[in-house]
């Protein structure tokens, strides 16, 4: 085993020391092509076979890619490829198109060479069957794909492709498979350069000395390509590391692309991403082993933008910036069912001067938007947004000197580890009576409005609301619609600060506070039993906390009690079946409850995480009940014996949380209906030291949240049990 990983390790490192040469070459010829401009072909690639440069029948993408580099000479080729290959007049202004079986699929045998070629277009919607109108999402209709690039059988290929030159566009590919994996059971996604597309000047890990005058790639555009999925939707057994991994790059736009299941983040920024658009992406079930976020940012994200997406079913936050640098405005996304194995707020900002608009934030294990206290974070504008459904506050300003929230109790009886709030936030801050407050605190700890009751009257159909809020502070009102808590024994502290100041649902009216802090609302005709809740925005701070809500009341006493939705997890819809969750959901009244029985478990062998095929067999029997009925949701529980340190079996019981999980999303299961929650030793089922009883310890167990009455009478089983030998 010694010699076979020392085997892996070394042939890495020649991949490495390949892949280099290859980098400085193309380097090398794109600093000349800034004086004289790089020769320009149109070449169409019609071969799937990756391998050896040299002269046959068939085109392949290395091929195509060294020519347009200028690093292969056209008289290189054999008269057969030389078909495929037009001379373009124009310099910097190749182009790679492809022809072939459908789908057309590239196995690689080692990473390609990287894109030098400025102004290059890889257009994988040309070849002659690709269809403009074949969608397979309606939330966001981007076209399936006929050209995919992966890495072949066998293979350990790190990186798709390297975009190195600037104005280069990658259109319409599936891109898929590639990590960098150093053994069976264990695989980096979080410290190594391995993703579906990278952008970069250089390779940091190989290249750090060679050509510093080297500068950023600029305005590369990834458009309408599928990262981490296959033409078929089907989903790798070890996902890709990252979806794009920008190094460093000026002005790239990643627009209209479906990025889905990656061990590491979708789009994960490294040193340099300045004037960045992220617009109109899908953004879905990233983050499963490694770094949990949808989209990481940090490096110079400055003037960068990111509108217009859905993330949705990310294991981390939607949106997690690191001590980044610069300004960044996100707007207009959908951001939900996020935070699906590391409890976390759907955004979590650091830095100064960002700005969250016009978001819809629901479904979220942690807040909506937190705001760091350290590095110290202020003048954060977060107007217009829709919260529903959070586990926490809708905009938590984290506080330095209250970085040891109170440790409570989650479901279980099991306590949290120490600082949670640097992901889900500290809850509600007190009032800003100090300097002190404003240097330690985010958004300078603006203050939070007040309503001057708890409860207001409708009187002759209208409603006088009245509060104090730092003086000409521009506070809005928010209707809030009541939180739907999760199945459990009891709930958080944060997730109390969250149904009671907010969530802040629907924006209703903006005004000013006087200069005594006063302000006021009149609303004509609201229905009683509505709550409400506001927020406080000052340019030189930021905006604020939500309110404690105040609820509107009849003098007669009749208020019509408002009942909390039930949002039923979903990230995307097939266009085919659009209509087929509605019917689903119907048919199971309230009135009149189904009755399942459910198996609850499964088992695992001594110090391991694989699914066993009876564990299988059990895994599936759950899937075809959560493809039966679309609104269940689960948690799952991850446990062990008794044995080895507390943190080494925390450790262990979430690879098996996780590897359940990614079971079941092979099995069709959507990862927004699924949390993970490890537990260690925690809650042993048998007590005992005999290896049968240590066998009924390590275990995943299955948590069904009920959210339409329905009975499950869940089971039991053991067939599944793994004997030490």
């Amino acid at each position: 085993m010694f010699v076979q990983s020392n085997q892996k390790w070394f042939f890495l490192q020649i991949l490495a020391v390949v892949n280099s040469l290859w980098l400085i070459k193309a380097q090398i010829a794109l600093s000349q092509s800034n004086q004289t401009g790089l020769k320009s072909y149109q070449v169409t690639v019609n071969s799937d076979r990756d391998g050896e440069i040299k002269p046959d029948q068939e085109l392949t993408l290395r091929e195509a890619i060294a020519l347009v580099n200028n690093t292969l000479k056209l008289s290189d080729l054999s008269p057969a490829e030389r078909q495929q290959v037009k001379p373009r007049p124009q310099p910097n202004s190749s182009l790679i198109e492809f022809v072939g079986a459908v789908p057309l699929t590239i196995q690689l045998q080692q990473p390609l060479p990287p894109l030098v070629s400025p102004g290059l277009v890889i257009d994988g919607t040309s070849h002659p069957e690709y269809d403009p109108k074949k969608i397979a999402t309606l939330e966001i209709p981007i076209p399936t794909p006929v050209v995919a690039l992966t890495p072949a059988p066998g293979k350990s290929v790190f990186r798709g492709l390297t975009v190195s030159g600037d104005r280069i566009m990658v259109k319409g590919l599936s891109i898929y498979g590639f990590n960098q994996r150093l053994g069976e059971t264990s695989y980096a996604t979080d410290t190594t350069p391995g993703a579906d597309i990278v952008i970069s000047s250089r390779l940091p890990y190989e290249t750090r000395e060679i050509l510093d005058d080297v500068k950023p790639p600029q305005e590369v555009a990834i458009v309408d390509n599928w990262l981490g999925l296959p033409p078929d939707e089907s989903l790798q057994t070890i996902p890709s590391s990252f979806g794009v991994w920008l190094f460093d790059g000026i002005k790239t736009k990643i627009e209209g692309n479906r990025i889905y299941h990656h061990g590491g983040s979708g789009i994960v920024t490294s040193t340099e991403a300045q004037q960045t658009e992220i617009l109109n992406n899908i953004i879905v079930g990233n983050g499963l082993t490694g770094m949990p976020h949808g989209i990481y940012l940090e490096g110079n994200i400055n003037e960068s933008v990111i509108s217009d997406n859905l993330l949705c079913g990310n294991d981390g936050s939607g949106i997690y910036l690191f001590k980044s640098q610069g300004k960044l405005t996100i707007e207009q996304n959908q951001i939900k069912h996020n935070g699906r194995r590391v409890p976390s707020a759907a955004v979590f900002l650091m830095g100064d001067d960002h700005q969250v608009l016009d978001n819809q934030i629901e479904g979220q294990t942690g807040s909506g938007v937190t705001v760091a206290a350290y590095p110290k974070s202020d003048r954060n504008l977060i107007t217009n947004n829709s919260f529903r459904n959070l586990e926490g506050l809708s905009i938590d300003l984290i506080s330095q000197n209250r970085n040891h929230h109170p440790f409570f109790k989650l479901r279980d009886g099991v306590t949290p580890t120490p600082k949670p709030f640097l992901k889900l936030g500290d809850g509600v801050n007190p009032p800003r009576n100090s300097p002190n407050r404003r240097r330690d605190t985010a958004n300078r700890a603006i203050n939070a409005p007040q309503f001057l009751s708890e409860e207001f009257y409708l009187i002759d159909g209208k409603v006088y609301l009245e509060g104090t809020a730092d003086p000409g502070a521009e506070v809005t009102l928010y209707q809030v619609e009541q939180f739907m808590p999760r199945d459990r024994s009891e709930l958080t502290p944060l997730a109390r600060d969250g149904m009671h100041h907010g969530p802040l649902s629907q924006p209703l009216l903006q005004t000013t506070a006087a200069e005594d802090g006063k302000f006021s609302f009149i609303l004509d005709n609201p229905l009683p039993g509505t709550s409400l809740s506001a927020i406080a925005t000052l340019p030189e701070d930021g905006t604020s906390e939500p309110a404690f809500n105040t609820i509107i009341k009849s003098l007669e006493g009749t208020e019509e009690k408002i009942q909390p939705s039930i949002t039923i997890p979903n990230c995307t819809t097939k266009p085919l079946a659009q209509e087929s969750i509605p019917p689903a959901v119907a048919q199971v009244p309230l009135s009149q409850p189904v009755t399942l029985r459910i198996p609850t478990n499964i088992h695992f062998a001594l110090d391991r995480w694989a699914i066993s095929p009876q564990s299988q067999q059990i895994l599936q029997q759950i899937a075809a009940v959560m493809e039966q009925h679309p609104f269940l949701t689960i948690e799952l529980q991850g446990h062990t014996d008794s044995r080895a340190s507390e943190q080494y079996n925390l450790n262990l019981s979430k690879q098996r949380a996780i590897a359940t999980r990614n079971y079941l999303m092979q099995q069709g299961v959507q990862p927004e209906r699924m949390t993970i929650l490890a537990l260690g030793e925690s809650k042993l089922k048998q007590p005992g030291n005999t290896s049968l009883e240590h066998a009924y310890n390590r275990r995943v167990e299955i948590k069904f949240q009920d959210l339409r009455g329905i009975n499950i009478i869940l089971e039991e089983q053991n067939l599944d049990l793994q004997l030490e030998l």
